[in-house]
């Protein structure tokens, strides 16, 4: 009996010391306010007082408190983690999908709901796109500058062959897909590269994304690198790619933002390609362009988010390349490659076109992943603007001239506010008081119509004109465009991108006042 109770006591120890010392490391480590691997804030201890609330709350505060500290708590999660994924090819987290082969797919940004097609663009959405970027090549060529759009395909759409079966059954025309098919057959824009049928094509040769992170390699990136320098060389003829070294280097046991993701960096791992450029030149230290705070456009900017210079000076020509992550696989060749490279990593086009005015660079590239392409094409009021003002007294056949004694044939509301002065319009504006007026369009064809409208005002404040084709048409209700104006004389621009054989626009006025209609005027642009 002596024996099984010292035996017991033994068991009973053991039994103490295994369910006390999680705590006892919870109590005696230093105490960690985020998360890095889960990403999150952890729960804080809760403050204690004297109140019936406090006394209330406490116990869940403080259950949410220990189970965040808990001591081992990494690890055991960890271990949870790696078993779910290892030996039941289940993410813990809803951030990454397990394919086949070691393969992982990023799941946030609605990168599978793309691949299943869930995002559908209109006709006249695809449409806007291609024209805004048309007009980004108008302007820029204008000021001496050329344009490369560079989107970038998803990860899934290149190794599709990984994801699980049911994903791929129900596969989709992605946000990618659906805009670059739209370029190649209905608009004249040229100036982007197809990234996606470029790696498919060398996709057998060697693998171009890595597994376990959402981007692609050093490999995939320096495929594209030379198809870029090849586009460039059009206009840049004394541009040469750098070459690659002789022998690859390789990163043993590297874990990507997937693994990451997961709470399984060290555990989840790949042999992943290192770098594989000759080193031409010392490069100049990157720079954060501070300057910047000077252009009115970024007086408000967080310093953090201006952009960085670098480049060789041994190298000719600048380029400014917008980026999001996936560049960031190329800085290390371009800062090789050109004299001045401008890395904007945190505006888009329509943000830094004073940033590139200012610097006049010898070529804009505009990279984007795909799940995220619309975000690199946001409409862009003030380049139409800019793009239809230079250009709209070369344009060609006139179908409305709204002027003199015109007026009355084009009105479609004639209430008490709106009189014929001078051979001009006064009329009262507000969200409440539009003004219609009918609008021509040639015969043809449904090219687009750019419109000038030439107006004085009293006050700062915004209009807003609504083109709606009197035919049928799949674009009635989404031809609007908002232009702001400044006290006194006003020439807007603004395109109505789809017209019928006739319309009517209907302009609105963000505060009420009594505006005077100079001119309206409406002109053929090239389909």
């Amino acid at each position: 009996m002596k024996n099984m109770s010292i035996s017991h006591r033994i068991i009973s120890l053991i039994f103490l010391i295994f369910i006390s010392t999680p705590m006892v490391i919870t109590l005696l480590s230093e105490s960690v306010s985020i998360s890095k691997s889960e990403k999150r804030k952890l729960a804080a201890f809760p403050e204690i007082s004297f109140s019936v609330s406090s006394f209330q709350s406490f116990p869940k505060s403080f259950e949410k408190y220990v189970d965040d500290h808990l001591g081992f708590r990494n690890k055991i999660v960890k271990l949870h983690n790696y078993t779910l994924c290892k030996y039941f090819k289940v993410s813990p987290t809803k951030l990454v999908t397990v394919g086949s082969n070691n393969w992982y797919f990023f799941n946030g940004d609605s990168s599978m709901d793309d691949y299943l097609g869930s995002i559908k663009f209109s006709d006249y959405q695809l449409d806007k796109n291609s024209q805004l970027l048309e007009d980004r090549t108008a302007w820029l060529e204008s000021i001496g500058v050329q344009y490369i759009f560079l989107p970038v395909p998803n990860k899934e759409t290149i190794y599709e062959e990984h994801l699980p079966a049911k994903i791929r059954a129900n596969k989709g025309k992605s946000k990618y897909d659906q805009i670059i098919e739209f370029a190649a057959k209905n608009s004249s824009f040229t100036n982007y590269i197809d990234v996606q049928k470029l790696l498919l094509s060398h996709k057998k040769e060697t693998q171009l994304y890595l597994k376990t992170d959402s981007h692609w390699n050093k490999d995939g990136a320096d495929i594209v690198y030379r198809e870029i320098i090849k586009r460039a060389q059009v206009l840049l003829p004394e541009l040469t790619p750098i070459e690659q070294k002789k022998e690859k280097d390789w990163v043993y046991n590297f874990s990507g933002d997937l693994s990451i993701l997961m709470n399984l960096a060290g555990l989840v791992t790949e042999t992943a390609p290192d770098l594989t450029i000759e080193e031409t030149c010392k490069t100049k230290k990157h720079q954060l362009m501070t300057s910047l705070k000077e252009l009115p456009r970024y007086k408000n900017t967080p310093s953090i988010h201006f952009p960085y210079t670098g480049g060789c000076k041994d190298k000719k020509y600048k380029i400014l390349f917008i980026h999001d992550s996936f560049g960031l696989f190329l800085r290390s060749y371009f800062s090789q490659q050109f004299e001045t490279v401008i890395y904007v990593k945190h505006m888009n086009f329509e943000t830094a076109k004073a940033l590139i005015e200012k610097e006049r660079p010898d070529i804009v590239i505009d990279e984007r992943v795909g799940r995220n392409i619309e975000r690199a094409l946001v409409p862009d009021p003030e380049l139409e603007q800019m793009v239809l003002e230079a250009k709209f007294d070369t344009l060609g056949e006139t179908t409305t001239h709204l002027r003199g004694t015109s007026w009355n044939d084009y009105l479609i509301n004639t209430a008490k506010h709106i009189t014929v002065k001078d051979g001009m319009l006064e009329t009262l504006l507000s969200e409440k008081a539009p003004l219609s007026l009918k609008i021509d369009s040639p015969d043809s064809g449904p090219a687009p119509t750019a419109v000038k409208f030439d107006v004085t005002s009293k006050i700062d404040t915004e209009l807003s004109f609504c083109y709606t084709p009197n035919d049928s048409s799949p674009y009635a209700h989404e031809q609007c465009a908002n232009r702001g104006i400044k006290t006194g004389r006003n020439e807007l621009y603004f395109r109505i991108l789809k017209p019928g054989r006739t319309g009517s626009l209907v302009i609105k006025a963000k505060e009420q006042e009594t505006f005077l209609i100079h001119t309206v005027m409406a002109k053929q642009e090239e389909d």
